[in-house]
């Protein structure tokens, strides 16, 4: 599980995941206790893939379910052309890299991204890299 650094950049994912037509997570779970706000760096390669979709789930715990769909977002980067109540896509089908505010409140004690695509081409889309950095009261409050 992903812990949250006051002042610092965390990496959540390094290297290339590849998406389908399928939602899939996207690293590791995320503690969000103390978390007010958590900005997500998205660094994605659209490859032939068309309408890259990201969401948010919240969790009570670790390894929970039920999973709650997060269904508002911050106002994101250009770049992400449309905002579902459900989640971010990406209609500019170029590589792109953007940031995706969510605003969390200390709703939920952890979250988990996922992606997929809208249209997978015959080369996926990647997400190559993602990076968050979290906005706190005070850590352990």
């Amino acid at each position: 599980m992903i812990r949250p650094v006051l002042n610092g950049v965390v990496t959540l994912k390094s290297t290339a995941q590849a998406m389908t037509a399928s939602a899939a997570d996207l690293g590791e779970e995320i503690d969000v206790r103390d978390v007010k706000i958590l900005n997500v760096y998205l660094d994605i390669d659209i490859n032939s893939s068309n309408n890259v979709r990201i969401s948010f789930l919240g969790k009570l715990a670790a390894d929970a379910t039920p999973e709650y769909q997060i269904t508002s977002l911050g106002t994101p980067s250009s770049g992400v052309s449309n905002i579902d109540s459900w989640y971010g896509e990406v209609t500019t089908d170029a590589d792109q890299k953007i940031i995706v505010p969510i605003v969390l409140n200390k709703a939920y004690s952890v979250l988990q991204l996922q992606a997929w695509v809208g249209t997978a081409g015959v080369t996926p889309a990647d997400i190559e890299s993602v990076y968050l950095t979290f906005e706190m009261d005070k850590v352990g409050a």
